[in-house]
């Protein structure tokens, strides 16, 4: 009879163990859920950024390529006035 106790004492402490490390887990999992929604959620916003940044960087390069001419002229006015500048001096 004692021995049927104690079976049953070792049987219900081992289950209680196993209750406590499976809601354990549960927790665990959720809160790694989480992270790794985080996470994912970060590097789809950085792809964003980054395809965004690829964009503008390629406009900016239009821009130049299509304003070529003007930066030219613009540099070719400054170097005139200097010259000028190195005249009346």
């Amino acid at each position: 009879m004692k021995i049927r106790v104690l079976v049953i004492s070792l049987l219900v402490v081992i289950l209680c163990v196993m209750g406590y490390f499976l809601f354990d887990l549960k927790n665990k999992n959720i809160d790694l859920k989480k992270k790794y929604n985080e996470m994912e959620e970060i590097i789809k916003k950085n792809e964003l950024d980054k395809e965004v940044y690829f964009k503008k960087e390629e406009e900016l390069n239009e821009l130049k390529e299509k304003n070529k001419d003007k930066i030219s002229k613009y540099e070719e006015v400054e170097k005139w006035n200097q010259e000028i500048k190195g005249y009346l001096d």
